[in-house]
């Protein structure tokens, strides 16, 4: 997998991404990046909003200790400037 690092944005605008059946709100800024990163790659991509339960506060706690271990084992890490 490959990891992408960016800025979250203005959290109060957001669009919504399809995954499966489900909607899942993502800000601006993500939304761009992953538009762009669609064009140029087909990526197994790990992403802090959408691999993080966000509104589970215990699994967001437990993810942001294990960021450091994900972006290393990464293959690359992407990083997003806008």
């Amino acid at each position: 997998y490959d990891a992408l690092s960016y800025t979250w944005g203005n959290l109060a605008k957001t669009h919504e991404m399809k995954i499966g059946d489900a909607s899942l709100p993502i800000t601006t800024n993500l939304y761009m990046a992953l538009r762009e990163l669609r064009r140029k790659h087909t990526l197994t991509l790990w992403v802090d909003a959408v691999c993080i339960d966000q509104s589970n506060c215990q699994e967001r706690n437990h993810q942001v200790r294990m960021m450091r271990r994900i972006f290393s084992n990464a293959s690359s890490v992407i990083v997003w400037l806008g």
